[in-house]
């Protein structure tokens, strides 16, 4: 398995980890993405979610082939993958 930081637009994690599922459904990659949020709470009271990492969504796939690359590159947000970890090499 390998993992990628992907840098983002800041403030549209969500809609890139949106539209890149729907781009990887089309090509039946088994890719994921995950987006960490922390919950805090006002001096009121009220709680609200953060991004722990704004403008990065990490990425785990089999391995980065150049459709996936190419894929990740033609949604709109995308900036650059930032960090390649192999895990268990």
């Amino acid at each position: 398995m390998e993992y990628y930081c992907l840098m983002v637009r800041t403030g549209e994690e969500e809609e890139f980890k949106k539209k890149a599922r729907k781009a990887f459904c089309e090509q039946a990659c088994t890719a994921e993405l995950y987006y960490f949020q922390r919950t805090l709470k006002t001096n009121q009271g009220k709680l609200y979610e953060k991004p722990l990492f704004p403008g990065y969504l990490f990425f785990q796939t089999e391995s980065l082939t150049p459709q996936i690359m190419q894929t990740l590159k033609k949604i709109d947000g995308f900036i650059r993958i930032l960090l390649v970890y192999l895990w268990g090499l």
